[in-house]
């Protein structure tokens, strides 16, 4: 199994997603089989936008996302300022996801601890999904 991460604490979006994707082709040289991307609240008017940045540039099997306070990877941290990170795997991972290809946690009103989720399919608008656990 291998594993890759990436950081960007840029206030552009489109240069944190350019810097991940790129920095991610370099470590890993083919396809994950999943991504775990994180964004900061920062950026929540561009979550559509990301995520669907990130699936159509990864060519990976499986997203999953969430909007987050800090973000952490390549042994860094981040708090309080804008940024992406994103932390992918390959070989041997093996994820059945009941909802789609694309998992988006929201940290947004209404939305508890294992709250919501923005689904984004190809071709798709995001839609919401909500967890029946407390």
């Amino acid at each position: 199994m291998q594993w890759a991460s990436s950081i960007s604490v840029s206030s552009n979006p489109d240069e944190n997603i350019r810097h991940c994707v790129d920095d991610i082709r370099n470590q890993l040289k083919s396809p994950p089989d999943i991504a775990l991307l994180f964004a900061t609240s920062h950026f929540s008017r561009d979550y559509e936008r990301i995520q669907s940045a990130f699936y159509d540039q990864l060519s990976c099997k499986t997203l999953i996302g969430c909007s987050a306070g800090g973000i952490i990877g390549e042994g860094k941290e981040a708090e309080g300022m804008p940024g992406i990170s994103l932390i992918e795997g390959r070989k041997g991972i093996r994820i059945r996801p009941k909802c789609g290809p694309f998992l988006f946690h929201r940290e947004a009103p209404g939305f508890g601890i294992c709250g919501g989720a923005a689904l984004l399919l190809p071709g798709k608008r995001a839609g919401s999904l909500r967890s029946s656990e407390p």
